[in-house]
C-alpha cells in the first residue's frame, strides 16, 4: 500500500486479524467459542470507534481507504489458507476437479489420507 509505519502497524496488527475474525466469527458452529472470537474481532477492531485512538489522526477518506484494504488482505488470507486444512479441503480440490466422487473413491480417499497421518 505504501503507507507510513505507523499504517503499518494498524493494518497488521489491528485491523486486518479484526476483520479476519469478524469471518471467523460468523463460520463458527458452537456458540460461546464464537462470542469468543467476536470479542476478540471488535477488541482490535475498536481503533474505528474509538476518537482517542491512533486511527483518528487520519481523514474519513483515508480510513475508509484502509479498511478497505484491511478487509480485501482478511478476504485473501481466508480464502488462501482453506487448500491447506487438512482431508476436508484435499477432497475439495478433488472434488472441484472431478465434480462427483463416488463412494469408492472418496473411502480409497480417506484410507489414503488416514495412512498417511
Amino acid at each position: 500500500m505504501n503507507v507510513s509505519h505507523d499504517k503499518q502497524e494498524l493494518m497488521y496488527n489491528r485491523l486486518i486479524p479484526g476483520f479476519y475474525l469478524e469471518k471467523v466469527s460468523q463460520k463458527e458452529a458452537d456458540p460461546e467459542r464464537k462470542e469468543r472470537i467476536r470479542q476478540k474481532s471488535l477488541e482490535l477492531l475498536s481503533v474505528l470507534t474509538d476518537r482517542s485512538r491512533p486511527l483518528s489522526r487520519y481523514d474519513e477518506m483515508e480510513t475508509n481507504r484502509m479498511v478497505r484494504k484491511a478487509k480485501n488482505c482478511a478476504g485473501i488470507f481466508q480464502r488462501s489458507s482453506f487448500c491447506v486444512e487438512g482431508r476436508n479441503a484435499q477432497l475439495f480440490l478433488r472434488h472441484h476437479g472431478m465434480h462427483r466422487l463416488s463412494d469408492r473413491k472418496l473411502k480409497c480417499l480417506t484410507v489414503i489420507h488416514n495412512f498417511y497421518l
